[in-house]
């Protein structure tokens, strides 16, 4: 219920109850990561390039694809594909270009379905519509002469980024739409020429989108995943999230100067952002320090010589360590393949185990190990950037990051009553944390 109700689910869209709960706002009225609010958000600098390649074919071709078939029957298929999709792309524009709350680029995706159903289909209808009345023969080459200019603006955001893109795919898109339209206007004897010139117009619009695929494939990104490029030098495949002025890079999120970055100056006021940052377990919150933190810390490795040293010494209890929240548990699952507990969720700050809960567990040998987080530094040692998430209310404790609620509860208890490791028994540095053992007689206390 809180998923829909709460932080990451209204909250999201009205912003209420301030950064912490959702709000991800700056002083200036933009959201954090996902930019300003309005008509146009899909286009701006932080979106455009992740979902509005395709949204001036989609949005002419629904209207197209409305018209061509408003004299059929209500079930028709046709018409009842225009309608689900167009519908549904609708929602998600008004949703998401009036969002309030915390909004990361990659939630977008979820539109790819409608935007591709409508601009394959409404193509066809733009086609179609051509054929039949010269009133409609100029639309189809005007969207895609449109589409292959907007591709090129949105490749022309990251200097530097395969020049030759943009430029090719307007000659090519403009030759193919005016190839089209002479196609639409005199049919006869014309249809090797149309197949050939569509084809070019669908290579012309889908290169820039393919190409920033291409790129996002060969990039390791951070929790906050960013199609395409974000340095100026970088190329189909090239320098990837990190580095230049685009999303992820130096000025976007997780970027240096950005939010989340390992600076404060870009972090919008009034957030908690953790970007893609050198700490570990508990990295600095609040957006600023050394980046890291927010969402409960977390770190993208852990000593191998840690976790075999807790296979090794796990005997029959149900979960390997408990740590505090799920992205410090994350590399212990992904290097063990074993059940961990992640004390306070994603945040840190759901009551889940509660003290008394965590004792029952160590009560009946479910567990017995506690990686309690201090400090900065991946687990166990090991290098590796944090992860990029913008925390919930309250999760900038006195813990280096972490909740002062049910997992502080825990980490206290376990610091009064456990029994210290040394790194030196896993051969590993403490990495910012503290790993404890703490036996079934210890619950009583």
């Amino acid at each position: 219920l809180n998923l829909i109700f709460g932080y990451n689910g209204f909250a999201r869209i009205f912003g209420s109850g301030g950064a912490g709960a959702g709000g991800g706002t700056t002083s200036g009225g933009s959201s954090a990561f996902g930019g300003g609010e309005g008509l146009l958000r899909m286009f701006d600098s932080e979106l455009g390039g992740q979902i509005s390649w395709l949204l001036p074919l989609a949005v002419v071709g629904v209207v197209a694809g409305l018209w061509l078939t408003r004299r059929n029957r209500r079930t028709d298929g046709r018409r009842a594909g225009f309608v689900l999709w167009g519908a549904t792309l609708l929602m998600f524009l008004v949703v998401y270009d009036y969002a309030k709350g915390i909004f990361h680029p990659y939630y977008t995706v979820v539109m790819a379905p409608a935007i591709a159903a409508l601009a394959g289909a409404g193509a066809v209808a733009l086609w179609r519509l051509g054929r039949q009345s010269l009133r409609w023969a100029w639309v189809l080459p005007a969207t895609i002469v449109g589409t292959v200019l907007w591709a090129d603006a949105l490749l022309a955001r990251t200097s530097g980024y395969d020049s030759w893109v943009g430029p090719t795919v307007v000659v090519t898109g403009v030759v193919s739409a005016l190839t089209l339209f002479v196609c639409m206007v005199r049919p006869k004897g014309t249809r090797w020429f149309a197949l050939l010139a569509g084809t070019m117009a669908a290579a012309s619009i889908l290169a820039g989108p393919a190409a920033y695929s291409l790129t996002t494939v060969g990039t390791t990104t951070s929790a906050i995943a960013t199609a395409g490029p974000t340095s100026g030098a970088s190329g189909l495949g090239g320098a990837g999230l990190g580095g230049g002025a685009g999303p992820g890079g130096g000025a976007g999120p997780g970027g240096g100067g950005g939010p989340g970055g390992t600076g404060t100056s870009g972090a919008p006021t009034g957030t908690r952002i953790a970007g893609a940052a050198s700490g570990g377990p508990s990295a600095a919150g609040a957006g600023g320090g050394s980046g890291g933190g927010g969402a409960g810390g977390g770190a993208s490795t852990v000593s191998a010589s840690l976790v075999r040293y807790l296979e090794k010494h796990q005997g029959s209890a149900a979960y390997l360590v408990a740590v505090n929240g799920s992205q410090s548990a994350a590399p212990f699952i992904l290097e063990s393949g074993k059940a961990v507990i992640a004390m306070g969720g994603f945040g840190g700050s759901d009551p889940a185990p509660t003290l008394s809960q965590f004792k029952h567990l160590v009560a009946t040998g479910a567990v017995h190990y506690v990686y309690v987080s201090g400090g900065t530094g991946s687990i166990g040692g090991g290098g590796g950037s944090g992860f990029g998430a913008a925390g919930p209310p309250s999760s900038a404790g006195a813990r280096g990051g972490q909740t002062t609620s049910a997992a502080s509860a825990v980490d206290a208890w376990v610091e009064k009553y456990g029994t210290k490791v040394s790194s030196s028994s896993y051969g590993g540095s403490s990495g910012g944390g503290t790993l404890y053992y703490v036996s079934s007689s210890a619950a009583t206390k």
